[in-house]
């Protein structure tokens, strides 16, 4: 049975034939206390949900081959990848990724790029995206190639991705690849300069992961 109920004879909740309640504090109002269940559905193009983080570890991918087919880790520390992911996605949801990557070279040129890769759950990394194939160029997502050893190159990052999901949630965990296609072995230098010396640097490379409603 349908019905509402009212105070000072403003409606502010309603109740349908079908059970489904409506309330409505008025465009001035506002729900002070309480948490939203994980149940509730938000309006298309809402943010769910933001998880950043950031890569602060400066070190050196020695001798990388020369190819753009060997794609080296970008790690977060020396022994484990970095791998910002965001749990409890769900089903049909889209991930907004938005970031960038800081890279150098060695005291040889490189022409350094990389790939932006995605997993669900424990399925396997593939390629989010590359560009379209144009001749003799590689296909990869994105390029960051400094003119000397002494600059660190900051490379965007963003892309709306729609993952598969075969479940109500999963876990989407994102990594990044790089590679050079010098011909011949080159160093990139990953969060930091090159050239060590005090005016040069170290830096921070960052991802942030947005669920989008959809």
């Amino acid at each position: 049975m349908a019905g509402t109920i009212k105070l000072d004879g403003t409606t502010f909740l309603t109740k349908d034939d079908s059970n489904n309640f409506t309330l409505d504090v008025g465009s001035g109002g506002s729900i002070s206390q309480g948490t939203i269940g994980s149940g509730v559905v938000f309006p298309a193009g809402q943010v769910v949900q933001v998880v950043s983080e950031p890569n602060t570890y400066p070190y050196t991918i020695a001798n990388a081959a020369g190819s753009h087919a060997t794609n080296y880790t970008f790690k977060k520390n020396s022994s484990d990848a970095w791998e910002p992911s965001i749990a409890n996605v769900k089903q049909g949801n889209k991930i907004l990724v938005v970031g960038h990557v800081c890279i150098s070279k060695g005291s040889d040129d490189g022409f350094i790029a990389y790939h932006l890769d995605a997993k669900v759950d424990s399925g396997s990394y593939a390629n989010v995206a590359v560009g379209d194939a144009s001749s003799n160029r590689t296909r990869k997502f994105g390029m960051a190639r400094p003119y000397s050893n002494y600059v660190v190159v900051i490379s965007p990052i963003t892309y709306l991705y729609s993952p598969t999901i075969s479940g109500s949630t999963g876990t989407v965990t994102f990594t990044v690849t790089l590679s050079q296609g010098a011909g011949t072995a080159r160093d990139i230098e990953v969060n930091r300069s090159g050239g060590n010396v005090t005016e040069t640097i170290t830096a921070v490379s960052n991802m942030t992961l947005m669920e989008i409603q959809q």
